[in-house]
């Protein structure tokens, strides 16, 4: 892969096909070099790009990996959740860095990891604010990093203010929620939506089993099949 430069072109990274040996599902760029220091830290922190990895690693932070030009999978967080369940996410400050922080922190909450996100500056990705401003206002984001579903409820794209909005971030959140197979874990994050959006914990628990009988219905007849 390559990194672009002076051009007008959206895309940052130019990508290689996948082949027999590299499965970008599942490989981690950096972490064969960093797994020590994720293991010792109990924590990682996973960046979009190569050039992201090698500024933070460059710096001294040394708990890093960066997915490898495709979105963060379940087979990425089954390689993490070997040497620690922390996980901060760090993905451009733009819009579509933003929802794609959100996916990966579903698919880090639906793996029973516990994902936070770091708000970094609008149109700023690792690489860049690093090298500008060196990694101390970086680690001061880490800190004050965000949990998955405020970081979600902070940044939905609809109006939350109305009864539809809260109706669709609920209906959202729920989607996902659901396929936590531990019932405790998805129970805590039933109270946690319960909490933001000012839903009864009552109102959330039935809409969420209602869910969960649909989808077991939906896996009988499967099997029946």
């Amino acid at each position: 892969a390559g990194r672009v430069f002076k051009t007008t072109d959206s895309a940052k990274y130019m990508n290689s096909p996948e082949t027999p040996i590299y499965n970008k599902s599942k490989i981690l760029y950096g972490l064969h070099e960093c797994k020590n220091a994720i293991l010792k830290k109990n924590f990682v922190i996973v960046v979009e790009g190569y050039l992201d990895f090698l500024q933070l690693y460059q710096s001294g932070i040394d708990n890093c990996v960066a997915v490898s030009g495709t979105a963060f999978t379940p087979l990425h967080a089954m390689q993490l959740k070997r040497f620690c369940n922390n996980v901060y996410i760090a993905y451009d400050g733009d819009d579509p860095g933003k929802a794609a922080a959100i996916r990966a922190g579903y698919v880090l909450l639906k793996a029973d990891m516990t994902p936070h996100i770091i708000n970094l500056p609008a149109g700023k990705d690792p690489d860049e604010w690093v090298k500008i401003e060196g990694k101390r206002p970086f680690l001061q984001a880490l800190e004050k990093s965000i949990k998955l579903l405020h970081f979600h409820y902070m940044n939905y794209q609809g109006d939350i203010s109305n009864t539809a909005g809260k109706s669709g971030f609920t209906n959202d959140v729920l989607s996902e929620i659901v396929q936590i197979k531990d019932p405790i874990n998805r129970e805590i994050h039933a109270q946690l939506l319960s909490d933001l959006i000012g839903i009864s914990l009552e109102s959330i628990l039935q809409a969420l089993n209602a869910l969960i009988d649909k989808r077991q219905k939906r896996k009988e007849i499967y099997n029946s099949n």
